[in-house]
């Protein structure tokens, strides 16, 4: 009976562990660690703790936050609360990258191998035959970058390696798209992370073989052919035991090491260095800082090993983009844009796609930058705000877009022509608009008589007004197309034009008429020139001899301008109806 109840206790107690035992490998905080002993500058925010050894970070663009424990031997995904666990059983994971296409790529140091996982989770081989690689960078063009100890011969990949030097890589490797892998570049002392922009690879390095040299950031250019060029080094200080690095969006490099010599000694820090040269302590008395890695929002991230299950992953907070409230059309050529942002900060703003920026300081946070535009036409805008007078984060870019437009618009297919006249009462009015560049916005129309102005607004780009017109009425129309924004900037060009329109009795209308010359040459003046004649009637002809014998039919108010020929007589005759 004794024997059957033992046992039943431990087939129980079996069942349990193995129930247990999946949970045992997942990260658990076992002491919650205190951000505020880390001195940096920016928020410090704990996302993720109870790893045994984490090494490798890496943030998708939705904020998911993927983890290598190089320990436990697995690859973790954070998204909010849920931990998903995507790769168990690695030896030694570190690295991680997502390629050209968005995939994950991990560097599995133990096995020498780099591995891909795919959308269907099928995890596959792009390279083996390493020794001990590292980190991995990825260039546009799919080139991939490994920091390894080196390649292994035929012979050395059946037999173990016994190599007593752990995890110092001494060259940088290459594997192109179509899986050929050779060595990029030799003669470092334990190179380990990479990072690749454009046309230049940057790797955090103990120092270069055979020279007295302190660890620091070197610079090395990718030619045409694919082979590296001359490396120089970035860095003047000593940096001891570089690991991680990463850049931001402006260009500066961040460098996780055990100890940061400037002014004074800090140790388990981050640094910066900026494009200048200049480097700074961003971050100091963490644990011991590893792989680094920037989000979408310029959050830095950190895999900060404490031991005994105590890893965690940190988040520096990055400062909010600047705000701008600014119109997006504008006929002014060089605005001063004006906006707000941190205290103490320093303001990048890149003009349709500068390489150099246009850069202001701000004390208390506001801000005027001088821009010039690029004249009637679409400019793009990037403004970043990065802290502590350039020392600390960069923030996620503010864009805008700013249409420059000088040119008037266009109002054309207007009917009736300026100058005809009608005997329709209610005559109908129309115009077209256009405006190739900021479009048309809104419309005025302005109609003036001899006793009140008359006006009304659309928004559209064509226009049709019907109007009641009483006899002996002069019409002046005025029409503006015209964007309206903002009272921050002008408005872009108004455009107007006059219509004028005379109405024009019907002879059956007629009553007793009476000939009035405001402007009256007299009747068989010799005229010279041009002359213009205003007569003022209900209806008449009117001949001009001997330049043409056909009449002008006009209303009241009547102005032509006659065509004469020097030094021969004319003669004007009127017609009345």
């Amino acid at each position: 009976m004794k024997r059957a109840r033992q046992r039943c206790l431990r087939f129980l107690l079996c069942v349990v562990l193995l129930a247990a035992l999946p949970f045992l490998f997942l990260p658990f905080p076992s002491e919650p660690s205190d951000p505020d002993q880390v001195d940096a500058l920016a928020p410090v925010e704990i996302v993720a703790e109870g790893f045994q050894e984490p090494t490798g970070v890496l943030i998708d663009p939705s904020g998911a936050l993927f983890i290598s424990d190089h320990k436990a031997g697995q690859v973790l995904k954070i998204t909010g609360d849920k931990v998903e666990r995507l790769l168990d059983h690695l030896k030694g994971p570190v690295g991680l990258a997502f390629d050209v296409e968005g995939r994950l790529l991990i560097v599995e140091e133990g096995n020498g191998q780099l591995l891909r996982l795919g959308e269907d989770s099928s995890l596959t081989v792009l390279a083996e035959g390493m020794k001990e690689p590292r980190w991995v960078g990825v260039a546009e063009d799919g080139t991939l970058y490994i920091s390894a100890k080196g390649l292994r011969s035929r012979q050395d990949r059946k037999e173990e390696d016994e190599d007593e030097d752990d995890g110092e890589g001494q060259v940088i490797l290459r594997l192109t798209p179509r899986g050929e892998i050779q060595i990029f570049v030799d003669g470092f002392e334990k190179v380990e992370g990479l990072v690749v922009h454009e046309r230049t690879l940057f790797a955090a390095a103990r120092g270069s073989r055979g020279q007295d040299e302190h660890g620091g950031v070197f610079e090395i250019p990718i030619q045409s052919d694919g082979t590296a060029g001359t490396i120089s080094r970035l860095t003047r200080e000593q940096i001891k035991d570089p690991v991680g690095l990463a850049r931001d969006r402006l260009g500066g490099l961040y460098v996780s090491a055990e100890e940061l010599e400037l002014k004074k000694k800090a140790t388990d820090v981050i640094g910066k260095l900026t494009s200048d040269g200049t480097l700074s302590c961003f971050a100091s008395k963490l644990e011991k800082p590893r792989g680094l890695a920037f989000d979408i929002s310029g959050n830095l991230y950190v895999a900060d090993d404490r031991g005994d299950k105590k890893g965690r992953v940190i988040r520096f907070r990055a400062p909010r983009p600047p705000t701008l409230p600014f119109p997006s059309i504008t006929n002014q050529d060089s605005p001063n844009l004006n906006g707000k942002t941190e205290a103490n900060s320093r303001i990048d703003a890149f003009l349709n796609h500068s390489a150099t920026p246009v850069t202001v300081s701000t004390q208390d946070g506001s801000f005027a930058l001088p821009l010039n535009l690029k004249l009637n036409t679409q400019n793009s805008l990037d403004i970043f705000t990065t802290a502590h007078s350039g020392q600390g984060l960069a923030s996620a870019p503010a864009e805008l877009t700013i249409i420059h437009d000088n040119i008037a618009p266009l109002i054309v297919n207007l009917q009736p022509l300026s100058g005809s006249s009608s005997n329709n009462p209610r005559p109908q009015i129309r115009a077209d608009f256009n405006d190739n560049l900021s479009g048309v916005d809104a419309t005025k129309a302005e109609i003036r008589h001899r006793l009140h102005p008359l006006e009304t607004s659309i928004r559209r780009s064509s226009y049709c007004l019907c109007l009641a017109i009483r006899s002996r009425w002069q019409l002046s129309l005025r029409f503006h197309d015209f964007h309206y924004r903002s009272h921050l900037a002008a408005d872009h060009q108004s455009y107007s034009i006059r219509w004028i329109c005379y109405y024009r009795r019907s002879s059956s209308d007629l009553g007793p008429v009476r000939r009035q010359l405001r402007h009256q040459p007299g009747f068989g003046e010799n005229l010279s020139g041009q002359h213009r004649c205003y007569l003022s009637c209900q209806h008449y002809s009117l001949w001009l001899h001997p330049s043409t014998l056909e009449p002008f039919n006009a209303g009241f108010a009547y102005g032509v301008c006659l065509p004469l020929r020097s030094p021969r007589q004319h003669s004007l005759r009127h017609l009345y109806i």
